[in-house]
């Protein structure tokens, strides 16, 4: 398995909090909302929404998370902001940019 990025390992990190304050149902209306088509498939939404609780729904949606790219990361966080979660979202902007490999100055 690769190594994780930043914003995969902030995601793990701060997982318990994202299920434990994260209402699905919001967070899945505002991604459609805020990404023209979407970062998740009709399939993957579905994986999620058939999930027993809203803890198992949140859990599910950050193991999808984890496999898409840094922009959905952005907009995961920047709706997290719009729907009255945005010290969670700080957090996990900040983790994500602690977990980032420090690049070596060239001279």
């Amino acid at each position: 398995m690769a190594d994780l990025s930043g914003w995969q390992k902030a995601l793990f990190k701060f997982r318990p909090q994202l299920e434990e304050n994260v209402k699905i149902e919001h967070i899945i209306s505002s991604l459609h909302e805020a990404v023209p088509g979407g970062f998740l498939t009709s399939r993957e939404e579905q994986d999620i929404m058939s999930q027993s609780s809203d803890f198992c729904r949140v859990r599910k949606l950050v193991d999808i998370l984890v496999t898409k790219d840094e922009k959905a990361f952005e907009a995961f966080v920047a709706v997290l902001k719009v729907n009255g979660q945005a010290e969670l979202a700080e957090k996990l902007e900040s983790a994500a940019k602690e977990g980032k490999p420090r690049l070596m100055n060239a001279l």
